[in-house]
Protein backbone atom coordinates (compact mmCIF):
# COMPACT_ATOMS: atom_id res chain seq x y z
CA UNK A 1 0.00 0.00 0.00
CA UNK A 2 1.62 3.26 -0.93
CA UNK A 3 2.42 5.37 1.73
CA UNK A 4 1.04 9.22 2.46
CA UNK A 5 3.42 12.44 1.84
CA UNK A 6 2.97 15.49 4.08
CA UNK A 7 4.63 18.12 2.54
CA UNK A 8 5.23 21.56 4.36
CA UNK A 9 1.90 23.58 5.02
CA UNK A 10 -0.23 20.51 5.04
CA UNK A 11 -2.10 19.62 8.25
CA UNK A 12 -2.90 15.53 9.25
CA UNK A 13 -5.68 13.92 10.83
CA UNK A 14 -6.05 11.21 12.49
CA UNK A 15 -9.35 9.96 13.06
CA UNK A 16 -11.22 6.56 14.40
CA UNK A 17 -8.35 4.97 15.68
CA UNK A 18 -10.38 1.80 17.52
CA UNK A 19 -9.12 -1.12 19.13
CA UNK A 20 -11.48 -4.26 18.26
CA UNK A 21 -11.45 -7.55 19.87
CA UNK A 22 -10.14 -10.33 18.16
CA UNK A 23 -9.14 -14.18 18.03
CA UNK A 24 -5.49 -13.07 19.18
CA UNK A 25 -6.89 -10.40 21.52
CA UNK A 26 -7.00 -6.77 20.73
CA UNK A 27 -6.30 -5.30 17.53
CA UNK A 28 -6.14 -1.86 15.96
CA UNK A 29 -8.25 -1.15 13.21
CA UNK A 30 -6.78 1.46 10.16
CA UNK A 31 -7.55 5.10 11.21
CA UNK A 32 -9.10 7.46 8.97
CA UNK A 33 -6.48 9.75 7.56
CA UNK A 34 -7.18 13.34 6.05
CA UNK A 35 -5.07 15.94 4.81
CA UNK A 36 -5.28 19.90 5.06
CA UNK A 37 -3.57 22.07 2.63
CA UNK A 38 -3.29 25.88 3.66
CA UNK A 39 -3.26 27.64 0.40
CA UNK A 40 -3.33 31.19 1.38
CA UNK A 41 0.92 31.30 2.20
CA UNK A 42 1.67 29.78 -1.60
CA UNK A 43 -0.93 32.20 -3.15
CA UNK A 44 0.95 35.01 -1.10
CA UNK A 45 4.36 33.62 -1.94
CA UNK A 46 3.40 33.88 -6.01
CA UNK A 47 1.86 37.62 -5.34
CA UNK A 48 5.41 38.44 -3.60
CA UNK A 49 7.50 36.71 -6.70
CA UNK A 50 5.20 38.39 -9.60
CA UNK A 51 5.44 41.22 -8.11
CA UNK A 52 9.19 41.18 -7.60
CA UNK A 53 9.16 40.67 -11.75
CA UNK A 54 6.91 43.02 -12.61
CA UNK A 55 9.08 45.82 -10.65
CA UNK A 56 11.76 44.28 -12.78
CA UNK A 57 10.44 44.95 -16.02
CA UNK A 58 8.64 48.16 -15.19
CA UNK A 59 12.27 50.60 -15.67
CA UNK A 60 12.30 49.15 -18.82
CA UNK A 61 9.64 50.49 -20.44
CA UNK A 62 9.78 54.25 -21.49
CA UNK A 63 8.48 56.67 -24.58
CA UNK A 64 12.26 56.38 -25.82
CA UNK A 65 11.55 52.69 -26.68
CA UNK A 66 8.14 52.67 -27.84
CA UNK A 67 9.17 55.00 -30.57
CA UNK A 68 12.61 53.39 -31.71
CA UNK A 69 11.07 49.68 -30.91
CA UNK A 70 7.47 49.36 -31.02
CA UNK A 71 7.83 45.87 -31.00
CA UNK A 72 10.04 44.94 -27.89
CA UNK A 73 7.93 47.97 -26.80
CA UNK A 74 4.79 46.06 -26.88
CA UNK A 75 6.22 42.76 -25.13
CA UNK A 76 7.39 44.43 -22.61
CA UNK A 77 4.06 46.18 -21.64
CA UNK A 78 2.50 42.68 -22.09
CA UNK A 79 4.94 41.22 -19.59
CA UNK A 80 4.72 43.62 -16.70
CA UNK A 81 0.45 43.06 -17.63
CA UNK A 82 0.72 39.67 -17.07
CA UNK A 83 3.14 39.74 -14.11
CA UNK A 84 1.60 42.65 -12.32
CA UNK A 85 -2.42 40.63 -13.07
CA UNK A 86 -0.73 37.79 -11.37
CA UNK A 87 0.63 39.35 -8.49
CA UNK A 88 -2.75 41.44 -7.78
CA UNK A 89 -4.73 38.78 -8.29
CA UNK A 90 -2.36 35.98 -6.22
CA UNK A 91 -2.91 39.01 -3.28
CA UNK A 92 -6.63 38.52 -3.32
CA UNK A 93 -6.27 34.99 -3.37
CA UNK A 94 -4.22 34.79 -0.54
CA UNK A 95 -6.38 36.89 1.22
CA UNK A 96 -9.78 34.82 0.24
CA UNK A 97 -7.79 31.56 1.70
CA UNK A 98 -6.48 33.13 4.41
CA UNK A 99 -10.65 34.37 5.32
CA UNK A 100 -11.13 30.17 4.66
CA UNK A 101 -8.82 29.42 7.24
CA UNK A 102 -10.02 31.65 9.84
CA UNK A 103 -13.85 30.38 9.06
CA UNK A 104 -12.84 26.94 9.38
CA UNK A 105 -11.32 26.92 12.64
CA UNK A 106 -13.76 29.66 14.31
CA UNK A 107 -17.16 28.02 15.42
CA UNK A 108 -19.76 30.72 14.13
CA UNK A 109 -19.82 33.73 11.64
CA UNK A 110 -21.15 37.39 11.86
CA UNK A 111 -24.56 38.83 11.58
CA UNK A 112 -25.99 35.08 10.09
CA UNK A 113 -29.63 36.22 10.02
CA UNK A 114 -28.70 39.93 8.33
CA UNK A 115 -26.72 37.85 5.32
CA UNK A 116 -29.16 35.71 4.88
CA UNK A 117 -31.61 38.37 4.10
CA UNK A 118 -29.09 39.90 2.44
CA UNK A 119 -26.05 38.49 1.16
CA UNK A 120 -23.38 41.29 1.38
CA UNK A 121 -20.26 41.94 -1.46
CA UNK A 122 -17.68 39.21 -1.32
CA UNK A 123 -15.04 41.56 0.01
CA UNK A 124 -17.36 42.75 2.89
CA UNK A 125 -18.04 39.15 3.61
CA UNK A 126 -14.25 38.52 4.12
CA UNK A 127 -13.14 41.76 5.87
CA UNK A 128 -16.34 41.46 8.36
CA UNK A 129 -15.71 37.44 8.93
CA UNK A 130 -12.20 38.61 9.43
CA UNK A 131 -12.95 41.69 11.78
CA UNK A 132 -15.35 39.23 13.93
CA UNK A 133 -13.45 35.85 14.41
CA UNK A 134 -10.29 38.20 15.21
CA UNK A 135 -12.31 40.49 17.41
CA UNK A 136 -10.72 43.62 15.64
CA UNK A 137 -12.69 46.45 17.04
CA UNK A 138 -10.72 49.47 17.19
CA UNK A 139 -12.34 51.97 14.36
CA UNK A 140 -9.06 52.48 12.52
CA UNK A 141 -8.01 49.24 12.24
CA UNK A 142 -11.21 48.07 10.93
CA UNK A 143 -11.85 50.54 8.26
CA UNK A 144 -8.17 49.93 7.25
CA UNK A 145 -9.31 46.16 6.55
CA UNK A 146 -12.48 46.72 4.87
CA UNK A 147 -10.36 49.31 2.54
CA UNK A 148 -7.53 46.96 1.43
CA UNK A 149 -10.02 44.10 1.02
CA UNK A 150 -12.11 45.99 -0.74
CA UNK A 151 -9.09 47.68 -3.09
CA UNK A 152 -7.24 44.14 -3.49
CA UNK A 153 -10.45 42.48 -4.73
CA UNK A 154 -11.43 45.27 -6.87
CA UNK A 155 -8.49 44.63 -8.92
CA UNK A 156 -9.05 41.05 -9.02
CA UNK A 157 -12.91 41.92 -10.17
CA UNK A 158 -11.15 43.98 -12.87
CA UNK A 159 -8.83 40.94 -14.05
CA UNK A 160 -11.84 38.14 -13.61
CA UNK A 161 -14.76 39.92 -14.11
CA UNK A 162 -13.48 42.04 -17.43
CA UNK A 163 -16.59 42.51 -19.18
CA UNK A 164 -14.64 42.62 -22.59
CA UNK A 165 -16.51 46.34 -23.11
CA UNK A 166 -15.05 49.47 -25.02
CA UNK A 167 -13.73 51.78 -22.32
CA UNK A 168 -11.75 55.16 -22.67
CA UNK A 169 -7.64 54.62 -23.20
CA UNK A 170 -5.77 55.31 -19.99
CA UNK A 171 -2.91 57.72 -20.37
CA UNK A 172 0.36 55.97 -19.43
CA UNK A 173 3.12 58.81 -18.22
CA UNK A 174 6.16 56.28 -18.66
CA UNK A 175 5.35 55.99 -22.03
CA UNK A 176 3.29 59.16 -22.72
CA UNK A 177 0.95 57.19 -24.62
CA UNK A 178 -2.67 56.37 -23.97
CA UNK A 179 -3.24 52.49 -23.94
CA UNK A 180 -6.03 49.64 -23.00
CA UNK A 181 -7.08 50.77 -19.73
CA UNK A 182 -5.75 47.02 -18.33
CA UNK A 183 -2.34 48.08 -18.51
CA UNK A 184 -2.85 51.31 -16.45
CA UNK A 185 -4.49 48.96 -13.61
CA UNK A 186 -2.41 46.08 -14.55
CA UNK A 187 1.05 48.21 -14.10
CA UNK A 188 4.10 47.74 -11.77
CA UNK A 189 3.56 50.24 -9.51
CA UNK A 190 0.19 49.28 -8.44
CA UNK A 191 1.33 45.66 -8.27
CA UNK A 192 3.82 46.56 -5.87
CA UNK A 193 1.36 48.88 -3.56
CA UNK A 194 -1.10 45.75 -3.57
CA UNK A 195 1.26 43.45 -2.81
CA UNK A 196 2.79 45.70 -0.44
CA UNK A 197 -0.44 46.45 1.28
CA UNK A 198 -1.61 42.51 1.24
CA UNK A 199 1.59 41.37 3.34
CA UNK A 200 1.47 44.02 5.58
CA UNK A 201 -2.58 43.15 6.49
CA UNK A 202 -1.98 39.20 6.51
CA UNK A 203 1.13 40.07 8.78
CA UNK A 204 -1.02 41.72 11.39
CA UNK A 205 -3.86 39.10 11.29
CA UNK A 206 -1.47 36.11 11.84
CA UNK A 207 -0.51 38.40 14.77
CA UNK A 208 -4.08 38.44 16.44
CA UNK A 209 -4.80 34.80 16.03
CA UNK A 210 -4.49 33.98 19.20
CA UNK A 211 -7.68 36.89 20.12
CA UNK A 212 -9.78 34.08 18.13
CA UNK A 213 -11.18 30.85 18.92
CA UNK A 214 -8.73 27.59 20.93
CA UNK A 215 -7.68 26.52 17.53
CA UNK A 216 -6.60 29.60 15.87
CA UNK A 217 -4.37 30.79 18.65
CA UNK A 218 -2.95 26.90 18.65
CA UNK A 219 -2.52 27.27 14.78
CA UNK A 220 -0.88 30.83 15.21
CA UNK A 221 2.22 29.22 15.77
CA UNK A 222 2.77 27.70 12.11
CA UNK A 223 0.62 30.39 10.63
CA UNK A 224 3.15 32.75 11.90
CA UNK A 225 6.12 30.51 10.65
CA UNK A 226 4.98 30.44 7.13
CA UNK A 227 4.50 34.11 7.35
CA UNK A 228 8.03 34.97 8.32
CA UNK A 229 9.25 33.05 5.81
CA UNK A 230 7.60 34.64 3.46
CA UNK A 231 8.64 38.11 4.83
CA UNK A 232 12.18 37.09 3.98
CA UNK A 233 11.34 36.80 0.79
CA UNK A 234 9.94 39.64 0.46
CA UNK A 235 12.35 41.90 2.07
CA UNK A 236 15.30 40.17 0.15
CA UNK A 237 14.04 41.87 -2.77
CA UNK A 238 14.94 45.76 -3.57
CA UNK A 239 12.44 46.45 -5.65
CA UNK A 240 9.59 46.23 -2.91
CA UNK A 241 8.58 48.32 -0.69
CA UNK A 242 9.96 48.41 2.79
CA UNK A 243 7.68 47.14 4.92
CA UNK A 244 7.93 47.00 9.11
CA UNK A 245 7.13 43.29 10.79
CA UNK A 246 3.97 43.04 13.35
CA UNK A 247 6.09 40.89 15.24
CA UNK A 248 9.61 39.92 15.81
CA UNK A 249 11.03 37.02 12.83
CA UNK A 250 12.31 35.36 15.80
CA UNK A 251 8.68 33.60 16.18
CA UNK A 252 8.96 30.75 14.72
CA UNK A 253 8.07 26.76 15.31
Amino acid sequence: MPGIWVVDGVDLRISDIRLELGAEGLVPSSPKLDLRLELWRYWLIEAVSAAIEAAGIAPKLSAEVLATDREEAAQLLINEFRASMRAITSAAFAIDAFYASVKVRSPDRPCPDAWSEKRPSRHQQVAETLKHHLRITKNDQSKEISKRVKEIFGLRNSAVHPGSRFKNPAYREDLDAHVDWHFNAFCATNAVAGVAKTVQLLDFLVAVLDRGSKELAEWKPYARSAMNQILDTYEASDKLIPIDRVEPSSYDV
